[in-house]
């Protein structure tokens, strides 16, 4: 004889409070419930861990080889143990939050092939002992506090921003630089103790401060110890003073404008109408600086070859009014010539001693409204 329990569809369930161990079968389900006497529909009856909405384990959960797949949130208050390969997120939007400490190395399992943040995504510290790189080191700024070798020697202190190194090689160097300079062969040039530059022969040596385009300064060289080359193109100057010599005896200061064409590695021969320096005289004006006098040379007859001499004029003028031809000029030749030349003026009874004045002086007398000229007796009338 069957044995038949009360029966309805989900929805007539779901309208009734079955009593205390009343079962139900839902027809269109085919669930069953039983009642406790106070929840509506009563309590589901069923072995599958879906239907409970409080699943509760009474030992360890055998998977028996298959997977845990679904859809919602992971709650465990423990330790988690995994082993295999874990995969955390599948695309850019999903979150790792660790809220703990890692308790272990993190090594990547393929050398060279992972970063740590990323062009766009920067971690913003970094703590470390101790950082080795195999490659290049790429910083906006580097704070650093002090730069030790293998064997604990210090060679920066950040503190002091000291630099302690045995030589440095560098395109330049800017700042204070303490401490002796040495030249290849361990010859000392730089004593910055004492602010000196020197070498064994009391000369410069051979220091040179050069650009592509070849020497602009160069110390050390016998006839010209200080030359400079302006960028490196066609003007030069050189400075020396000269010590005893059969042709100069006792000392002999000497300051050279020197000029070529060409490159300084590579100069040339200067040519007529060349420009072989000038030296320019001026002053502050409450503005600015204003030359206002100059004096400069010119060649004036280039016909020679390697190593001979050539001839050039001096000119000497004023820069204020300058004009074609405003100054006066001296020839190779020892011809003066000036837009105006004027003479001493004095009247007869203070005219020059002859014991004062060379022959041939020509002096303006106001008394007589005469040029005259000394003979070595008298002044003679001109004209």
């Amino acid at each position: 004889m069957a044995f038949q329990f009360r029966r309805g569809t989900d929805a007539e369930r779901q309208s009734i409070t079955p009593k205390a161990g009343e079962p139900l079968f839902v027809t269109d389900t085919g669930k069953i419930y039983v009642g406790n006497g106070t929840t509506q529909g009563g309590l589901l009856v069923s072995s599958g861990v879906s239907d409970d909405n409080s699943p509760s384990l009474g030992g360890n959960l055998d998977l028996n080889n298959n997977n845990i797949i679904g859809t919602g949130n992971i709650n465990i208050d423990g330790t988690i143990t995994a082993t295999g390969s874990i995969n955390l997120g599948d695309a850019s939007e999903d979150n790792i939050i660790v809220g703990g400490v890692i308790g272990s190395s993190l090594i990547p399992n393929t050398d060279g092939l992972y970063d740590l943040g990323s062009s766009d995504f920067h971690w913003r510290k970094g703590y470390f002992e101790d950082v080795a790189v195999d490659g290049e080191l790429i910083a906006n700024s580097l704070q650093i506090r002090t730069i030790e070798l293998d064997d604990s020697t210090t060679v920066f202190d950040g503190s002091t921003s000291s630099l302690f190194v045995e030589s440095v090689t560098a395109n330049s160097i800017e700042g204070n630089l303490f401490g002796p300079v040495f030249a290849s062969d361990s010859t000392a040039m730089v004593d910055t103790s004492t602010k000196t530059l020197f070498s064994e022969d009391h000369f410069l040596g051979d220091i040179k401060l050069t650009t592509d385009d070849g020497t602009i300064l160069r110390l050390g060289e016998h006839d010209n110890p200080i030359e400079v080359y302006i960028n490196g193109d066609s003007s030069a100057i050189g400075l020396g003073v000269f010590g005893e010599t059969e042709a100069f005896p006792g000392i002999n200061p000497n300051i050279s404008l020197l000029a070529r064409r060409g490159q300084t590695i590579n100069p040339s021969i200067v040519q007529n109408g060349d420009s072989l320096g000038i030296v320019t005289f001026g002053g502050y004006n409450g503005e600015e600086y204003s030359m206002s006098a100059f004096i400069s040379a010119v060649v004036d007859d280039q016909d020679f070859g390697n190593g001979d001499t050539f001839k050039s004029t001096l000119n000497i003028g004023s820069l204020v009014g300058f004009q074609a031809g405003n100054f006066v000029t001296i020839n190779s030749d020892g011809k003066i010539s000036a837009p105006l030349v004027q003479t001493g003026i004095y009247q007869t009874t203070n005219l020059p001693d002859g014991s004062v004045v060379g022959l041939g002086t020509i002096v303006f007398d106001t008394t007589t409204s005469e040029f005259k000229g000394w003979n070595g007796v008298d002044w003679a009338v001109l004209g």
